[in-house]
């Protein structure tokens, strides 16, 4: 099958609402199915002002109308109500030919874009994962399964909150016996814990790092030992929501001092009334707003667990 084609023409011009839609109606039967997710995600920067149509590659489309590829950021054109300027490269050919051969390359992750940033190391892809989980908690969104954000999105927080990828590189080194945790994961409790109780963060987060001279009661024993059991379970492993629950519920017994003898959170289902998620305590007991701990802070966050930053 051939799968050549001939580019006819560039052009280059604003694509509204209206016109977005009607090319929706000429995509190719055989494309992929629109994912809303890529679509929100993409209409939500556009309505944000900070959807870059330079640096995007353009929207193909055969000569007789047929569109190829760029569906995606027309079904965001129409969510968002906005008209952007795009490059609409016309095409002939095969059309099923040209279809097999487009977008065979990686799309790009959160960490490359982390990288063309200027922000790169070893360590993107968990800081991108813990940035992504401050994401979820100012959206409310951290009991949900889901959480796709834009690369632009991610970087827009993580500008506001460098301290974290320093709680990465520290915990990254110095992980211990909490391998049940992500290390993502974490570095994204250390770091909203810091930013509550710093003095009660440190103790937390070294007995939830290293486990040593704990007591029965103590919640970050509890802890533990409910991931590791989770870590160690052949029936099936427990979600992203249950682990953060129960670190939130752990960090609430230990800024306030109160004590228990069991650790647990369900999630309310039709079949059971469950737990709310929990919101984190300060050490009086009472809620803390979720906009103090996703500002900027413009600065890094000294840990306890820091064993030197990886240059890597």
């Amino acid at each position: 099958m051939n799968t050549k084609y001939t580019v006819v023409t560039f052009e280059h011009r604003l694509v509204g609402p209206i016109e977005a839609s009607e090319m929706l109606g000429r995509t190719h039967p055989r494309n992929r199915v629109i994912r809303q997710s890529i679509v929100k995600s993409y209409a939500a920067d556009i309505a944000a002002g900070v959807w870059d149509s330079e640096a995007c590659v353009p929207i193909i489309v055969h000569e007789d109308g047929t569109v190829l590829d760029g569906q995606h950021r027309l079904a965001a054109i129409v969510r968002s109500g906005i008209a952007l300027w795009c490059v609409i490269k016309i095409v002939s050919g095969d059309k099923d030919a040209i279809l097999q051969n487009i977008d065979q390359g990686e799309p790009r992750k959160g960490k490359d874009a982390f990288q063309i940033a200027g922000y790169g190391s070893r360590d993107a892809s968990v800081i991108v994962a813990a940035t992504r989980l401050l994401l979820l908690l100012r959206d409310g969104n951290l009991s949900s399964t889901g959480g796709k954000f834009s690369n632009r999105q991610t970087l827009d927080m993580f500008a506001d909150n460098r301290g974290i990828a320093e709680v990465v590189f520290s915990i990254n080194k110095t992980n211990g016996n909490s391998s049940a945790i992500p290390i993502s994961m974490l570095a994204f409790i250390a770091y909203i814990t810091d930013r509550i109780d710093p003095v009660a963060s440190r103790v937390y987060m070294s007995g939830l790092t290293y486990g040593v001279g704990l007591q029965v009661d103590d919640p970050e024993l509890l802890l533990r030992a409910a991931m590791e059991r989770n870590r160690m379970s052949r029936i099936g492993k427990r979600s992203r929501a249950w682990k953060l629950a129960m670190a939130f519920k752990a960090w609430n017994l230990r800024v306030t001092g109160r004590r228990t003898k069991i650790l647990k959170w369900m999630r309310p289902t039709a079949a059971r009334k469950g737990e709310a998620f929990p919101r984190l305590v300060d050490s009086g007991g009472s809620a803390v707003a979720v906009e103090s701990l996703t500002a900027s802070t413009g600065k890094s966050i000294p840990m306890a667990t820091r064993a030197g930053k990886d240059q890597g």
